[in-house]
Order: C-alpha cells, then structure tokens, then sequence
C-alpha cells in the first residue's frame, strides 16, 4: 500500500486514495482531508461532510478538533463527542490524525463514526497513522515532482530564447573603408534582452543600434526580434529616415502591435553615421 501511494506523483490523486483507503480501513462512514495552506487548514477532498462540520467539532484550548490536532501533530479518538449532529450528521465516534513526516505537518485526516457502530480503537488510529505518513511522503514527492517540471520548463524556455538571440545577434559585422567595427557581449546570464546591429545604409553611411528588452525568456526574445526585423526593413525602405522617426515608428509599432498590454518594454540608441 506504501509502494502504490507514494508512487503517485498528483496530489490530487493521492488524496482520493488516501480518503478511500482509511475509510475503507477503519471501516468509516464518511471524512474529510484538510491542507495547510499557510498556516491555515482548507478541505482538499471530502466524503459526506464538509468545513462546517469540522469546524463544528471543538476540543481544547479553543481550538477546533482539525486545527489542534495540526498544530500539535497529534492523532485524536473521540468516542461520544459533545456534538449532537451537524449538516444532518449524528457524531458518535471521530478518529483525527496529521499526515507528516518529520519535518513537517501537511495536513489532518478526519473520519468520522464507523458503519458498525462501534468506536474507534488504537488500532485503528496507529494503521491510519503509517497510511498518513506514506501519504506525507507521496504529497513532498508530488511538489519535488512540480518543481522539477517548472524548472525543466523554464530552462527549455531559456534554451528557445536563447537561439532566438543567437540568431538574431550579427555575429560578424562588416568593415567599411576607414572605419573597423567590433563587438563584445557578455550576458549577465544564461540568456538577457540584449540586443545589438550595425546596418549599412550605403558606402559612407551606417547606422548602429544598441537595445535591451525588459525581463527575460522567449517573450523577451520575440520583442527582440521584432524590434530587429522592423529596423532593418524600415532602414532598406527609407534609408534617408531621421533616427528620430525611425524611433517614433518602432515605438509606435511595437507598443501598438506587438507588446500591447504586456509588462514589458525596449530601451533603444540609435546613432547614424555619414563618413562624408
């Protein structure tokens, strides 16, 4: 039972088991599973009764049977509860135990009176508890698992984004007569904004280009790379454009067709060059 819980990697997935599993094995009536979302517990799956009934259930220290039971990482039995029926259902036995592992407490399990009548016994409290902790361990592996595919993804997207700089930054720039021209690019990371042209409008003039594109990754990539296929062709269009125009036009190209309401922007230096 171990083995098939804590291979599950869908927390989701894991909860259903779990709910079927100590229901079945306690011989249980209906239940529920809480998590801890920042120190608070929310229902993740529930059987026949909800927070309101869990609420309902009040124990010590002014805490409700769920919330101590979390906080102090401890299983409780109930036999006889001070609750006569909430939402329609009559209390007569409630078993209630974290799931955890040593480091941490992920949540209470809470099944509430048995089909048979009677109540729950130690016995049923320490099976529950070993069936919590493999359900602990699977819930850490599920979010190990999540991890690993945000960060395998972020890094694929990196990858994208950074051929898509690669191919768009000139890797050899031509000389003209009397003029020698290099470039040196180091990113502060794997893959940045960056973005950089000489182009050459005819024997004595040329324009260079020097720009960065807010944040990073593939949508950074791409405003790169519109804002290069844009000042290419409007420069082979309209060689004798002023750089103040061509700086109105790609901003208000970009702005309008491109980034729209995306948080993100270019910062861009335009310098022309007449050799004559």
């Amino acid at each position: 039972m171990g083995a098939v819980i804590t291979s599950i990697h869908e927390i989701s997935a894991v909860l259903a088991v779990m709910m079927d599993v100590t229901i079945r094995l306690s011989d249980g009536q209906v239940g529920l599973i809480m998590l801890d979302n920042n120190g608070d517990l929310q229902v993740a799956i529930s059987w026949g009764v909800d927070d309101r009934f869990a609420r309902s259930l009040q124990y010590r220290d002014g805490m409700d049977l769920p919330t101590w039971c979390f906080r102090h990482r401890t299983a409780v039995i109930l036999n006889d509860p001070p609750v006569t029926g909430v939402d329609g259902v009559t209390v007569d036995s409630v078993l209630c135990l974290p799931i955890q592992t040593s480091k941490k407490c992920h949540g209470v399990a809470l099944i509430v009176n048995k089909h048979s009548g009677e109540s729950f016994t130690e016995d049923d409290k320490e099976t529950l508890t070993m069936v919590s902790g493999f359900v602990a361990v699977a819930i850490e592996n599920a979010a190990l698992v999540k991890e690993e595919v945000k960060r395998a993804r972020v890094d694929q997207e990196m990858a994208i984004a950074r051929q898509v700089q690669e191919t768009i930054l000139p890797q050899n720039l031509d000389n003209l007569d009397g003029v020698e021209i290099g470039v040196a690019y180091y990113p502060a990371r794997e893959v940045g904004g960056d973005f950089y042209d000489v182009v050459r409008l005819d024997d004595s003039q040329f324009v260079v280009i020097i720009g960065d594109v807010s944040n990073k990754g593939v949508p950074a990539a791409l405003v790169m790379s519109a804002a290069a296929g844009l000042i290419k062709s409007k420069l082979a269009g309209d060689p004798d454009i002023t750089m103040a125009a061509l700086a109105s036009y790609l901003n208000d190209f970009l702005s309008k067709e491109i980034i729209k309401d995306r948080e993100v922007f270019v910062t861009l230096f335009f310098c022309k060059f007449d050799l004559k």
